[in-house]
């Protein structure tokens, strides 16, 4: 069943408007009403779709979530990890580029670090039993090791969001293939 298009006009203002609000204002002064008012939409119509601005950052980070764990599980994950191209990479950073100021945001704003921790927990427990499936690891350490690649994945990330110029994106880019292949190295 096609999902009507007013319903996705709708959600995709309340999205931009957030995403332009989260530029600008820290968390505790986004209100529904600041964001229905940016959005052009009445304060009924943002409740029929969230809860609450919370609900509508729990939407955002089952999303992201979602959309990482499916670019792991595309592929069988040994590919992913043993090529030099950077393919998780490359759609973790398209995924960022197509949601800015969001991403931004929730890397290098502290207010936003409880929906990062979320995101990485989320995104941890499902890589880690992807490598324990792959590698047949023990639980333990397909946890650590999940722990780790995610974390230094998102660590990097945020450096170059908190320091911009500091370093390329092609650099960027080798740095975590590089430290997660070697890191997964010892293991496999």
């Amino acid at each position: 069943m096609a999902t009507d298009k007013r319903i996705i006009r709708t959600q995709r203002a309340i999205r931009q408007a957030f995403e332009l609000l989260i530029a600008q204002h820290p968390l505790s002064e986004i209100t529904v009403k600041r964001l229905t008012d940016t959005a052009g939409i009445n304060r009924k119509t943002f409740y029929l779709h969230y809860d609450s601005i919370d609900n509508l950052l729990d939407a955002y980070v089952t999303e992201i979530s979602n959309h990482l764990v499916a670019i792991l599980k595309e592929r069988p994950f040994d590919d992913v990890i043993q090529e030099q191209n950077g393919y998780f990479f490359d759609h973790l950073i398209s995924l960022f580029n197509h949601h800015y100021a969001f991403a931004r945001t929730i890397l290098s704003n502290d207010d936003y670090s409880q929906f990062t921790q979320r995101i990485t927990r989320n995104v941890t427990d499902q890589l880690a039993d992807i490598l324990a499936n792959t590698y047949h690891f023990s639980a333990q350490d397909a946890a650590i090791i999940a722990h780790f690649l995610t974390n230094n994945t998102l660590s990097i990330l945020q450096l170059s969001r908190r320091k911009p110029g500091l370093i390329g994106q092609d650099q960027l880019r080798n740095y975590v293939i590089r430290l997660n292949k070697s890191g997964l190295s010892s293991f496999i």
